[in-house]
């Protein structure tokens, strides 16, 4: 009689195990759906822990690059600081009478622009030959051709 019991006993279990793996299977299955379905209504996203993984290594990535960029950026920004604080202004004297090429050559000396031809065909393009003032310019080796040209045909 024993056996017969502990048969029975097992069959029972493996009927109750049976029972609740279905009903977990079937009636609650639907339930990730569910909890999934309102976590999105309520805002909230759902990823899988690899994904989130994934993620979190990318901005850590990111943010060391960064880190990167704003050192880099600051230790150039010190530098054209540095330059800035270098730059000294030129005095500049246009007499009377005097032709672009010559103002050029005289820019090109100064150090205030690199290149002669290209200044000469800079002002020529922006047609500002002809408004050019005689006097005495400050100027510094930083500036622009817009910034010269600007402050010698004022």
């Amino acid at each position: 009689m024993d056996r017969k019991i502990l048969q029975a006993f097992s069959l029972g279990m493996l009927f109750v195990s049976i029972s609740i793996f279905s009903y977990f299977t079937f009636f609650l299955g639907d339930e990730l759906e569910r909890a999934k379905q309102t976590m999105v209504e309520h805002g909230y996203t759902y990823i899988k822990k690899d994904h989130l993984n994934n993620l979190e290594e990318q901005i850590a990535q990111l943010k060391k690059e960064n880190t990167e960029l704003q050192s880099t950026l600051s230790e150039k920004k010190e530098k054209t600081e540095e330059k800035g604080e270098s730059s000294q202004l030129v005095e500049i004297e246009i007499e009377p009478g005097m032709v672009l090429d010559t103002i050029a050559q005289m820019l090109e000396e100064k150090g205030v622009i690199n290149n002669k031809r290209e200044f000469v065909k800079f002002v020529e393009q922006s047609d500002k030959q002809t408004g050019i003032r005689t006097g005495v310019f400050h100027l510094h080796e930083k500036m622009t051709y817009d910034e010269i040209v600007l402050i010698i045909t004022k």
